[in-house]
């Protein structure tokens, strides 16, 4: 059995958006080094085979908070939540914390829809606490934890 890489998920990502142009190109160095060689069969790229990557992570959290105001309200507070933030320069509060702010016609409100990447260093009450802190809201929980 290989080792597992200690790698980030964005390294992963980086290494495999890379390769991808790679192999549909024929270039495909990467299956000859012994970190990238498959567990079972040949080290080799059969085109009409494609190819398949596997792999984990923590479970994801989409969670939306309902927000009495304006799409354009809901979009600065997930511009302002998120861990990218507005860009480089105006990072956001929260880590592992994906945001955006939309318009609900069927509820009339607007809302922060949210992924939490990773639960355990940022929970879900500090999400919600976070957004509450900057407007008036009702939250609804997406789907189960």
């Amino acid at each position: 059995m290989k080792p597992i890489l200690n790698l980030s998920a964005d390294d992963i990502m980086a290494q495999l958006v890379e390769c991808v142009p790679n192999f549909s190109e024929g270039r495909n160095q990467e299956l000859k080094l012994a970190d990238w060689s498959p567990d079972f069969g040949p080290a080799e790229f059969v085109p009409s085979w494609g190819a398949t990557v596997t792999g984990a992570r923590k479970f994801l959290i989409a969670f939306n908070v309902n927000v009495i105001g304006t799409k354009e309200q809901a979009h600065r507070i997930a511009l302002d939540i998120r861990e990218q933030g507005r860009g480089k320069t105006q990072p956001g509060h929260l880590q592992k914390v994906q945001g955006m702010g939309w318009y609900l016609d069927e509820s009339n409100m607007a809302q922060v829809s949210t992924n939490i990447l990773d639960y355990e260093l940022t929970p879900l009450h500090t999400v919600h606490q976070e957004i509450c802190s900057i407007a008036q809201v009702v939250s609804q929980l997406v789907s189960a934890i």
